[in-house]
């Protein structure tokens, strides 16, 4: 996912550390136009940044998506959305993915 990004012309940032992400957009909320939170790997915690992303003053106003697997999709009752927060389960193609990232950045502008 995070090559075919790229070479879309997005600025992919991987971390494996959602707590770190969150930290890093409080510093510099400008790092880049939406978040994307996967619960693959990050299970709950991915869930736990997401919402905590959203609810941080300096990042509140960031676009964000939740990625859920099937293994995780009872979490989706608990993530805290809006029009620029969303949910969305796996699988997912990447057009469908590139679709939805632009449709956020382009509500944010």
């Amino acid at each position: 996912m995070r090559d075919s990004l790229k070479r879309k012309g997005y600025r992919v940032l991987v971390m494996s550390s959602p707590e770190r992400a969150v930290n890093r957009f409080s510093d510099d909320p400008n790092v880049a136009e939406v978040v994307l939170f996967s619960t693959a790997v990050l299970s709950e915690s991915a869930l736990e940044a997401f919402n905590q992303f959203g609810t941080d003053s300096r990042t509140c106003d960031i676009p964000a998506v939740l990625l859920l697997n099937e293994l995780h999709a009872r979490l989706e009752s608990k993530a805290q959305t809006s029009a620029h927060r969303v949910v969305v389960s796996m699988p997912l193609k990447l057009r469908q993915l590139r679709q939805l990232l632009a449709d956020l950045i382009a509500k944010k502008s």
